[in-house]
């Protein structure tokens, strides 16, 4: 059996959180038996649009409540909490993902990530994983469009770390006081801890099997329009046919997309 440990992050947004948890449950049931899912959700108390914390420990998620900002400080008590919950005797396997409220996971994607960070008996040894691409969607319009800015590292979505990078870095991947750029300095430390890395790329892999979906909503921080614009401009930004993403996820209850 394999455990793969998953740091979640939420806050507000109840009908995007949603669609996250449920593809986490979805996930969990469709891995029975082969890989144990075990997600860690990150709530805060002053959330104005809570997902109830006594659901999700209903359903078997570890719970950690902390302040929402700064961003790096509620992550790296996320990531900290995770290690005190999951020891090597309860997840024996090493590998931590870290993903947000807002995004989706394809169960390709979570496999191809798994052979390749370091595990017992594996023959690879890496130490950290992540995807060279992200599908983005409009939540308010149904827009999508594959972004293609992941770089050499991959995107801070989906990102999978090895048990041990995570105790050289001291599972504070994040600075504390910050909560903007966040993936920027965990590059930076894991460029400092010399991680061995393996970048998924969009060129190598079947994109309706092996993806990561980040949904935009009114309380993204990076919003679609920003994104869109920014991305545009240096060609990391090819629109795709709108309902590729529902169809990726039947399982999931899409009405909140505009039809």
């Amino acid at each position: 059996m394999i455990h793969l440990g998953v740091h979640i992050p939420i806050w507000g947004r109840l009908e995007t959180v949603s669609l996250a948890v449920d593809h986490w449950e979805h996930l969990r049931s469709y891995f029975r038996g082969h890989i144990e899912i075990m997600p860690f959700a990150i709530v805060s108390p002053d959330d104005p649009d809570p997902y109830p914390v006594e659901d999700l420990s209903t359903m078997g998620w570890d719970v950690l409540v902390t302040q929402n900002l700064p961003l790096g400080r509620k992550w790296n008590a996320g990531w900290l909490a995770m290690r005190r919950a999951m020891t090597p005797e309860r997840c024996p396997v090493a590998a931590f993902m870290q993903t947000g409220s807002d995004n989706l996971i394809s169960g390709g994607y979570i496999e191809e990530v798994l052979r390749w960070v370091h595990m017992p008996r594996s023959e690879f040894g890496v130490d950290h994983v992540g995807m060279d691409s992200c599908f983005f969607v409009n939540k308010a319009t149904g827009e999508t469009a594959l972004c293609t800015a992941g770089g050499e590292w991959g995107y801070g979505p989906g990102r999978l770390m090895s048990r041990h990078i995570l105790d050289r870095i001291g599972w504070r991947p994040y600075l504390d006081k910050k909560s903007t750029r966040m993936d920027a300095h965990v590059h930076r430390k894991l460029e400092a801890a010399h991680a061995s890395r393996h970048v998924i790329s969009r060129h190598g892999v079947d994109l309706q099997r092996v993806h990561i979906v980040d949904i935009k909503d009114g309380g993204s921080k990076n919003t679609w329009d920003a994104a869109k614009n920014r991305r545009e401009k240096s060609g990391e930004w090819e629109p795709i046919y709108r309902d590729f993403i529902p169809l990726m996820y039947p399982h999931l209850k899409w009405e909140c997309l505009t039809t």
